[in-house]
């Protein structure tokens, strides 16, 4: 060996980056050498059982060989300069030994199979074809490459070298002598007869084997000299096995069925037809069997070589000839179809030739021949039946290759016969086909078959790329490739017809190749439409991008640039609409879609399918597009959107079928806010309204109020009470609080109905109901809603006492629904309520102002979780009414830990919303609303949020609260220190964000970014990151003082910050964030975050944070005190870890077994030894930590633990550790009587551990007793009673010299 196989190309371009050239040729030439001496080493042994280091090595190399190679499929051309080169270092050896005595002794056959590896690496990528033509083919080479193949052993692993070998073989066979004459008559059978066995037995392996072997057989069968003899027999054997295997098939025979298919489909694909004629007779009864035979029924791949079989079979039929009839467009360049376009367009029109009614371009060269004098043989009927019932078929491969066998037998018959075939496979189209539904003239696709018309597709393509489809079909192929390119049928609750539309895609991109644009002309505005909308507005990515692909071939063959061409704008919409950008569905629709809508000749269609076609889509992100795409629509033309698409929409709205309601009502929405936004001086959707138009001016004509604006108006108050209640419900709700929001953003005419307050009363049923509902996502929409629609009732609240009623009812609605129905309310003061009836305000607020009443928990959490929600996200005029009030009833809800606390979504909401309510009051003045005492109220409730351990069914759901308490803190502090700024210029203000709750907050971030669930790490660090930045950025304004020293805040930067660092894995975060723990200011809340992690459960969190946590307390100085700070020593981190037991219990709890935990580890890791000499005290104060910890406890899994310590402490060497040592061991005495098996059991191993692994003398005092107390340790059943174990307890106490504590009287 020359060393580690270690390669650095692994460091290479991935392999999805573009490359110019293969980087790494000269390391892979090196690396081959390497992987040739091995092999070489390998031979020479004969046996081929090397030692595992050398099998080792040889699969390391063989693995980056074969790494760096695959980078490389995507651009396999790269390769080529080096394939040669390549192919011959490896071949080169591998000769060697086959004509060298080793060359038929297995085990070396064994050893060469790294580099048939490396072979068929290059195969896979490059191509077999290609590789094939650098291999040798010596005549010499035959006898010798077919022996060691021969010899080669059996074994499935080994399926990569016989490949190779007999793709070698093939190519040897094509040597140009008699094989009589080169057989050395060595064997008892014959050369051809032994590759001919060979092969036949390779056809039934599952691997690639049969590949190759079909490819051998095919070589050796064609040849000149073995044709005659050979074949026939060949042909018999193949026909007897398929019909033998077609009668009773197993899952080991169809391997040798399809290897049979393989071989007959490529020896009539090679073979001469003048040699393979007299075979027919037999192959055609064969195929029509196996077409019915259940091999075809139950195997797709069997299938498709039966499809493609009986079109080789077909073309062997037909004399091997072009069409003459065929159509031949002639000129490509596009500056001539330029000229003709212009002269369609009003200039001297283009001569085009007719024959036999059909169209054909003017070709001097054309002659008919003697098509129609050819007999057809009446077998072709029966193929061609074959290929039409293939293109229905329900596999893609097979319809691809059925459409392949109609397009090449159609092109060696006559015209007339073709014209049938071509007039079978458009009458696939019309199959299944119902009457148009009511009010539309498109056909009903409902009941048609998608592989029918996928198959169709792709024989029509083939058709037309081949110069068969005649000019005349295009009249009658247009419109259903069309109707092909939206094809999309609904099948449950998904759709079909993807595969449909990418297929008809390729038919119009085969169109754009083969036909003069004279010809296209009528149908090209047909075709560039309906491409446009499909590469902008489909679901599907490739079907997209195929669209895309389609409308460039259009527009690079007939041209689109302004007025010239035969797409209009065609080059201006290829640099919009191009691979890239379509390939985002979000930006396909919202951005590529919308700009395309800017010009008139595609506008109508795109505006039309999305308004008719998505909004009714099966997929609801579709829907949601739809919606938007409408919003951004409507500013290009709002003329035609009011006109052609909001009648349409408003019947829909109210739709028995969920899709059709969900995605009309999202639209009419979106439409009317965009309709208004235009109305009051919005001339797009970026463009801000006009301040002195918003909400005030009258935007709607007196017609549009009649026939528009009515109708909307009605569409809720009127709404099927059902809809909202029974399945899909979720997705009702969510469109019609949208429908809400928009229409209240847009100042809806309040006059639009009779009673001016109706709408209103159903608006508020709907967003309050919705609230209440236990979808997150409802609510979520209701919340926003409610906003929306809060701003729209009481915009002008300060002018109206009327309205302060109203909405002072309303705050005291919404208060009432975030307390606890079993917690009596609290008075707020100064909540800013105007007195006044309820009934006086009832019409205009919705008439449902009923005070909550005392009920379940389970029927009040969700009103309360959505209601907590919604106050986040109430307007400004509002807040500055009523925001004390509101922060007041949050701050409560987010500490109420007591009466039904544990509802983890209503505490959570509020805490985020706690965080909106700050953040809309800035602009009003947050000290004019919100008292200093209120606000450090608010924040201590946002750190009680942060303690929250809580858990359920569901796991920790306490992390929810925790990080939305933790996500306010970049937010509430830098707003805060803007705000005392603000507010310190005027006498007496206070401060209302201090110095140590910043503190608190920045100590309990970082706590959090060391804790053991990976996104609450993650949220933890990127909010603290943000803090950090914006305190030690001078640069951003107002100065926030975190009240850390700026060392500790540079540490957190350097620790957090970086591109390379993963919150998510563990072996990422803890090596860079353990350190911080040498901090004096940092160290006690990182700690108490850290021993959560280190005694946690996951394996990967224990093991980097276990390891990163004693790293770091080996590295600490041994010592008392070394007097500096940020530098503790050993002893110093020993205590503050002792603190940690002191917490209140509310802590101690939650992380009681991870501190007995981690105590075990500082004992292993030899921390509590080294300080044992000179601080004994220490240690002693550790084990009534522990002990105290586990008094009277019940925690199995803690009382487990807590032995693992003392075991450690009673194997603490040294003299000073002695009084240490008798106090665990008495203790494990003790728990040897506990009531649970398991700890007695625990504590007699352990006993047994610490008295037989201590070393240096600790253990000599019990050397005379210790024959009686391994007898009493080891063969006692301690699973029996304890009253039966209390003289055992004694006697151990009596040789341990402990004392046992005193039994209770």
């Amino acid at each position: 060996m020359d060393g580690p196989l270690t390669l650095k190309l692994v460091d290479g371009p991935r392999c999805d980056e573009s490359q110019s050239h293969f980087e790494e040729s000269k390391d892979v030439s090196r690396k081959i050498d390497q992987l040739i001496g091995m092999v070489l080493h390998n031979v020479a042994i004969e046996t081929g059982e090397s030692s595992a280091q050398w099998n080792h090595a040889t699969a390391n190399c063989v693995l980056l060989l074969r790494v760096v190679l695959e980078r490389y499929q995507e651009q396999p051309v790269l390769l080529d300069p080096h394939l040669e080169g390549m192919v011959s270092q490896l071949v080169e050896p591998i000769r060697r030994v086959i004509h060298s005595a080793n060359g038929t002794v297995p085990g070396a056959c064994k050893a060469l199979h790294p580099l048939y590896s490396v072979l068929y690496v290059l195969c896979k990528i490059r191509g077999a074809k290609t590789i094939v033509k650098f291999l040798t083919h010596d005549v010499a080479d035959l006898e010798p490459t077919l022996a060691h193949l021969n010899a080669t052993p059996p074994d499935l692993a080994l399926w990569e070298s016989r490949y190779v070998l007999l793709l070698w073989l093939s190519l040897i066979l094509m040597i140009p002598f008699d094989l009589k004459t080169i057989d050395s008559g060595d064997t008892s059978h014959s050369l051809v007869d032994s590759i001919v066995i060979q092969g036949k037995l390779f056809l039934g392996y599952a691997g690639k084997e049969y590949e190759g072997s079909a490819i051998l057989l095919t070589r050796l069968l064609t040849r000149r000299d073995t044709v005659e003899t050979h074949l026939t027999p060949f042909l018999e054997w193949c026909t007897s096995q398929a019909l033998e295997i077609q009668s009773n098939i197993t899952s080991n025979s169809v391997h040798l069925l399809r290897g049979i298919l393989c071989v007959l489909c490529t020896i009539y694909k090679l073979g001469l037809r003048a040699s393979l004629q007299s075979t027919l007779p037999q192959l055609v009864p064969l195929c029509m069997t196996l077409t019915e035979g259940p091999a075809c029924n139950t195997n797709s791949l069997i299938k498709k070589l039966v499809v493609k079989l009986t079109q080789r079979v077909g073309l062997c039929f037909l004399k091997p000839k072009l069409a003459a009839w065929r159509y031949q467009r002639g000129s490509r360049s596009l500056a001539v179809n330029l000229a003709n376009i212009g002269a369609l367009n009003g200039k001297e029109p283009v001569t085009i030739a007719v024959k036999g009614g059909l169209g054909i371009a003017s070709n001097p060269d054309n002659d008919d021949g003697d098509d129609d004098e050819d007999d057809v043989p009446e077998e072709i009927e029966q193929v061609i039946q074959v290929m039409l019932n293939g293109l229905r078929d329900k596999d893609t491969i097979v319809r691809w290759s059925a459409a392949k066998g109609v397009g090449r037998i159609s092109g060696r018959l006559s015209q007339d016969f073709a014209n049938e075939i071509v007039s079978s496979v458009i009458d696939l189209f019309q199959e299944d086909i119902l009457p148009p539904e009511t009010g539309s003239t498109l056909p009903n696709l409902a009941a048609v078959s998608d592989s029918t018309w996928h198959g169709a597709c792709l024989a029509v393509a083939e058709l037309a790329r081949r110069g068969l489809l005649m000019p005349v079909w295009l009249e009658k192929v247009v419109p259903w490739i069309s109707l092909g390119l939206s094809f999309d049928i609904k099948r449950g609750s998904h759709s079909i017809g993807a595969h449909v539309r990418d297929a008809a895609n390729y038919v119009c991109w085969s169109f754009f190749r083969a036909y003069d644009p004279a010809l296209l002309l009528p149908h090209i505005a047909t075709l560039s439409r309906r491409l446009i909308i499909t590469a902008t507005l489909d679901r599907e990515v490739n079907v997209r991008r195929a669209a895309s692909a389609a409308f460039q071939e259009g527009v690079g063959r007939l041209g689109g640039s302004g007025g010239i061409g035969a797409i209009p704008n065609g080059i201006d919409i290829v640099t919009v609409a191009d691979y890239f950008s379509v390939g985002n569905r979000n930006a396909a629709v919202l951005e590529v879609a919308v700009t395309l809508a800017q010009y008139k000749d595609y506008r109508a269609e795109i505006i039309s399918h999305v308004a008719e076609v998505m909004t009714i889509h099966w997929d609801k992100s579709m829907r949601v597009l739809a919606s938007q795409a409408l919003y951004k629509m409507t500013f290009i033309d709002l003329d035609f959107v009011l006109t052609a698409v909001l009648p349409g929409l408003i019947p829909k709205a109210a739709s028995f079928d969920l899709s059709v309601r969900h995605g009309a009502c999202l639209s009419i929405g979106e439409i009317c806010l965009a309709w208004s936004q235009i109305r009051r001086g919005s001339h797009s959707e970026t463009e801000p309204v006009s301040p002195t138009k918003d909400l005030v001016s009258i935007w709607w004509t007196e017609e549009e109020m009649e026939s528009v604006i009515t109708p909307i108006t009605n569409i809720i108050p009127t709404y099927p009470k059902n809809f909202l209640e029974t399945f899909g419900s979720d997705l009702t709700r969510t469109a019609l609080c949208r429908l809400v929001e928009c229409l209240a953003n847009a100042n809806w005419p309040k006059g639009a109905t009779n009673d001016v307050t109706s709408h209103l009363t159903s608006w508020w049923d709907v967003v309050h109901s919705s609230l209440a509902n236990r979808d997150e996502i409802v609510q979520d929409g209701a919340a926003t809603s409610m906003a929306s629609l809060a701003r729209y009732c009481w915009a002008g609240a300060d002018d109206s006492n009327t309205s302060r009623e109203q909405l002072s009812l309303f705050v005291e609605k919404v208060l009432s629904k975030i307390r606890f129905a079993n917690a009596p309310s609290q008075a707020t003061p100064g909540s800013g309520l105007v007195g006044g009836t309820k009934e006086a305000a009832a019409p205009r607020y919705g008439g449902k102002l009923t005070q909550q009443q005392p009920g379940s928990l389970l029927l009040d959490r969700f009103p309360r979780r959505g209601y907590a929600l919604a106050i986040g996200k109430l307007p400004e005029g509002i807040l500055r009414i009523h925001g004390a009030n509101l922060i007041a009833g949050l701050a409560a809800l987010v500490r109420a830990v007591e009466g039904g606390g544990e509802d983890a979504e209503a505490r959570r909401n509020a805490a985020a919303s706690i965080v909106g309510v700050y953040e809309r009051l800035e602009s009003v003045g947050i000290r004019k609303v919100i008292s200093r005492e209120l606000f450090q109220d608010s924040m201590e409730a946002l750190f009680v949020g942060m303690e929250d351990y809580s858990t359920d069914s569901r796991g920790d759901v306490g992390s929810w609260i925790r990080e939305a308490c933790f996500k306010a803190w970049p937010i509430l502090i830098p707003l805060f220190a803007k705000e005392d700024a603000a507010g310190s210029a005027d006498v007496g203000e206070t401060v209302y964000m201090v110095q140590d709750m910043n503190a608190r907050a920045v100590k309990g971030l970082l706590r959090q970014s060391v804790e053991k669930i990976d996104r609450v790490r993650e949220n933890a660090g990127i909010a603290l990151l943000r803090l950090v930045n914006r305190a030690l950025n001078a640069d951003a304004g107002v100065k926030v003082n975190l009240g850390v020293s700026v060392v500790a805040l540079n540490a957190i930067k350097e620790a957090i910050e970086g591109s390379d660092l993963n919150w998510l894995n563990t072996a990422s975060v803890y090596p860079r964030l353990v350190p911080l723990l040498a901090m004096d200011e940092l160290r006690d809340e990182l700690l108490l975050g850290l021993v959560v992690s280190v005694g946690g459960i996951s394996e990967s969190l224990v093991r980097f944070s276990t390891s990163s946590f004693t790293d770091f307390v080996n590295s600490l100085p041994n010592g008392k005190s070394n007097g500096k700070i940020n530098n503790p020593s050993l002893k110093q981190f020993v205590v503050a870890f002792m603190a940690l037991f002191a917490r209140p219990a509310y802590v101690k709890d939650r992380i009681s077994v991870s501190l007995i935990e981690v105590t075990d580890v500082l004992i292993g890791c030899g921390a509590i030894s080294k300080i044992v000499g000179y601080a004994m005290e220490d240690a002693s104060l550790l084990f009534g930590c522990v002990k105290k910890e586990v008094f009277k406890s019940r925690d199995v899994k803690k009382l487990l633990a807590a032995i693992k310590v003392f075991i450690g402490l009673a194997t603490l060497p040294g003299v000073g550790a002695l009084d240490v040592r008798r106090k665990a061991l008495a203790q494990l005495v003790v728990y040897l009587t506990h009531t649970y098996p398991r700890v007695r059991r625990a504590s007699s191993e352990g006993l047994y551990i610490a008295l037989t692994t201590a070393s240096g003398g600790e253990m000599d005092e019990y050397e005379d007793s210790m024959e009686a107390i391994e007898d009493i340790l080891l063969s006692t059943d301690w699973d029996q009673s304890v009253a039966s174990l209390k003289d055992l307890r004694v006697q151990m106490a009596g040789y341990l010299r402990v004392q046992l504590p005193a039994a209770k009287v």
